[in-house]
């Protein structure tokens, strides 16, 4: 079982006391979170590190002081914590961040914008993606709730697999895929035609009466998910 921690963020609140949170962040976070110049997106990504505290306090009994994160190869947040596994994944969009965290790799996203058009899909999307967006016309796609849904739920099932690899933008989009029916992810391979199976299985989630998709990216195969609400 993957417990997923979900929180709506009280923003106005986390930006008038943004200093008090910010001193509660790691170095790393702090950083992250200077970089944003929004008031509010800094509010929400310090509002994401609490909660992953709080994920990690609740599903591993560790607090702050038991571990340390660093950053991978690839700029991955690694956690440190003794001779434990621990893995984790955090995400933000508007005011709603969510955390996974799992004895095993993980990787996760949530994005609730609306689809910016079948154009963009089709020149990054690979074949079988594209083929879950037909019967939307170009011209109709920002007005087809469904459409929407679809997109957002291809496009965070991406991320959340790049986050899982911990490769990042460096990989073209078009050149992996989860099958619709599996989630088992399917990957180009250098100087070989076609697409072929990783270790490894997408499971997307809709929240918000359907505004929302949350994709998780892990090892296991039918992977049984419960979402916690909670508040930061």
């Amino acid at each position: 079982m993957l417990r997923i921690y979900v929180a709506k963020m009280n923003t106005e609140s986390m930006m008038e006391r943004e200093g008090e949170y910010l001193s509660r962040l790691p170095a790393w976070r702090q950083e992250k979170a200077k970089r944003l110049r929004r008031p509010v997106d800094r509010a929400v990504s310090v509002g994401a590190w609490l909660l992953a505290e709080h994920a990690l306090e609740k599903e591993f009994g560790l607090l702050p002081g038991d571990y340390r994160v660093k950053l991978g190869e690839r700029g991955k947040p690694e956690l440190v914590a003794g001779d434990k596994n621990v893995f984790f994944s955090l995400s933000h969009t508007g005011n709603i961040a969510a955390v996974a965290t799992a004895e095993y790799p993980v990787g996760l996203d949530i994005e609730q914008k609306e689809d910016p058009g079948l154009r963009m899909a089709y020149r990054m999307f690979a074949p079988a993606e594209k083929e879950r967006l037909e019967g939307f016309s170009k011209s109709a796609a920002g007005d087809a709730p469904e459409s929407q849904m679809i997109f957002r739920d291809i496009w965070t099932g991406k991320e959340a697999y790049l986050k899982y690899t911990g490769e990042g933008i460096s990989v073209a989009l078009s050149s992996f895929y989860a099958d619709e029916a599996s989630g088992r992810v399917y990957r180009k391979r250098r100087k070989a035609a076609g697409y072929y199976p990783e270790d490894c299985f997408i499971k997307t989630l809709r929240l918000e009466n359907g505004l929302c998709s949350l994709s998780v990216c892990t090892p296991e195969e039918d992977l049984e998910t419960e979402i916690c609400f909670c508040s930061v």
